[in-house]
């Protein structure tokens, strides 16, 4: 079985959805584990980004 494991800083994921706290939707953009984390609402022109941080021993290849 194959996955993606992704790690972030709780506050600063509360932080980056709180600009969008008045949207109905969020979307949020992965572009692997160690990429950041695009936050953005439909309609808009601003997005918000969470950086990762690495999950020592869970994907040990």
């Amino acid at each position: 079985m194959s996955g993606l494991a992704v790690g972030f800083d709780q506050w600063f994921m509360k932080d980056a959805l709180n600009q969008f706290k008045e949207e109905a939707r969020v979307r949020i953009k992965l572009s692997g584990g160690l990429g950041p984390i695009i936050l953005e609402a439909e309609g808009r022109n601003d997005f918000a980004m969470v950086l990762p941080v690495r999950l020592h021993g869970l994907m040990a290849a």
